[in-house]
C-alpha cells in the first residue's frame, strides 16, 4: 500500500537514455558514425520497480553493450516529467559489456 509520502518507481518513469554527441562525429567524419550501445538491463535496486519515500536514495544499474566504433561514458535519466540528469561515468570503449550503477534520490511527492 502507498501512503501519501511514498512513491513507486519502475523502469517506464525512469527513462534512461545516453548522450550522443552527434554533431562531433559529423565534423571529424565526412561519413556520419552511428554509435551502436544497446542497453541490455536496467534495475532500481536490484529490481525492475521500487517503492519509496521522498527523498530516499536508489541504486540504478544499467547494463551497455558497446559496439564498434563507439564508447560509453554517461548516462541520462528523468524521472516522471522532471528535468533530465547526466550521470559521467568511466569511458567503455568498443568492445565493451558491463553495468554502471549510480545513485538517484526520489523525489517527493
Amino acid at each position: 500500500m502507498l501512503t501519501s509520502n511514498m512513491m513507486k518507481f519502475s523502469l517506464k518513469n525512469v527513462k534512461m537514455s545516453f548522450f550522443v554527441l552527434f554533431v562531433a562525429a559529423m565534423v571529424f567524419f565526412a561519413n556520419p558514425v552511428f554509435a551502436a550501445r544497446t542497453i541490455t538491463s536496467a534495475t532500481l535496486d536490484g529490481a525492475s520497480s521500487v517503492t519509496v519515500k521522498g527523498g530516499t536514495s536508489i541504486t540504478a544499474a544499467v547494463t551497455v553493450q558497446v559496439t564498434s566504433p563507439s564508447s560509453w561514458g554517461s548516462t541520462k535519466y528523468q524521472i516522471g516529467s522532471g528535468s533530465t540528469v547526466c550521470v559521467n561515468h568511466g569511458n567503455h570503449d568498443n568492445p565493451y559489456t558491463g553495468t554502471e550503477s549510480f545513485t538517484i534520490i526520489a523525489p517527493s511527492p
